[in-house]
């Protein structure tokens, strides 16, 4: 009876557990998107125009999200059954195979913002206005993209370990030094130069590299191994690269396949009016926030469930799994009726 007990989980047991890890994840990305925000209220200023442009420069990074995002949900279904298993090297090769991954989506996107950011803009939007400020905000930001693949792919290697705390201080960290950097640059205060877009840009960039030395910062204080040792993680062969990639695909394909069908919606949109474009990007950003929210459940569900597979506790694996559905069905009806 006792054994029963043990490979069975309570809705008692269960939720103090989601909450553990959904919720510092959903704060987490309630900072990234409130950094957002905090770019558009700031911008509103310089025009609708202004806002637009950024806005649109945002779906751009929302593409780049969806070709990487896929890999960050494999690695951490590998880095949650390594963790359950005491897998130490298998955590660090498939944070490796994970890292890399991503940082083609990265590198890509990087440089067609930094050398082609007038096809990014062309493929958004017709007004030759919004393109120029896009431009502008493109060959700035787009330094800030290999910056969010690492800092991505380390929050996500925490969370699986249950260091989730660690990702949440360095987006807060990010947050704060994107507000002070957007109020002096933006608007040219305590002597700095007046840059506009570029201002915001450069803000995004700080932020970034903010984040990651925050993150790092805990990493080294608290002796946590995974992300230390940098020569093992790149010590994988064909074989785990295989299983990776055969675990990963449905995964990947499904991110993709949103990232292209939610930028066709935003190529559409970026032809229409000015006002229009403004009006989209302020949803996106609060459309952000409520995909946050789901984020942390679906984080929280990768790691309880993983690392209970990782440990062969496959009968609590799937009492958890079994009742999170649940959980997570209730949920999306309550934020999809009251939201």
């Amino acid at each position: 009876m006792e054994s029963s007990r043990n490979n069975h989980t309570t809705w008692r047991q269960l939720i103090p557990l989601v909450a553990m890890i959904a919720v510092p994840v959903a704060l987490q990305n309630l900072l990234t998107t409130t950094g957002s925000m905090v770019d558009t209220v700031m911008l509103a200023s310089l025009g609708e125009k202004t806002v637009g442009a950024v806005g649109l420069c945002a779906q751009f990074s929302s593409l780049m999200f969806s070709g990487y995002w896929g890999f960050v949900g494999g690695g951490m279904l590998f880095f949650a059954q390594y963790y359950g298993a005491g897998n130490h090297g298998g955590i660090r090769k498939a944070y490796g195979i994970t890292v890399s991954f991503m940082m083609i989506s990265g590198l890509i996107c990087g440089f067609l913002a930094l050398f082609r950011p007038s096809w990014v803009m062309a493929l958004y939007t017709g007004s030759p206005e919004i393109q120029k400020i896009g431009i502008e905000y493109l060959k700035i930001v787009g330094l800030a993209y290999p910056l969010q693949i690492i800092a991505t792919a380390m929050s996500a290697l925490l969370r699986s370990i249950e260091k989730v705390k660690i990702p949440l201080y360095g987006a807060a960290a990010g947050v704060v030094t994107n507000f002070l950097c957007n109020y002096l640059l933006i608007f040219g205060k305590l002597g700095l130069p007046r840059l506009g877009v570029r201002g915001a840009a450069v803000g995004t960039v700080l932020a970034g590299v903010m984040n990651i030395a925050v993150i790092l910062f805990f990493v080294v204080k608290e002796e946590i191994p995974y992300l230390r040792d940098y020569r093992e993680h790149f010590r994988w062969n064909g074989k785990l690269l295989r299983e990776y990639l055969t675990k990963c695909t449905p995964i990947i394909a499904n991110e993709i396949f949103i990232g292209v069908g939610f930028m066709m919606v935003n190529i559409v949109l970026g032809h229409q009016e000015d006002a229009a474009i403004a009006a989209t990007a302020v949803f996106r950003t609060l459309e952000g926030v409520i995909i946050s929210f789901f984020a942390g459940f679906s984080s929280a569900a990768t790691v309880l469930v993983g690392k209970e597979v990782g440990s062969g506790n496959h009968e609590l694996a799937f009492s958890r799994g079994f009742k999170l559905v649940y959980l997570t069905s209730a949920m999306t009806f309550v934020v999809c009726v009251f939201a």
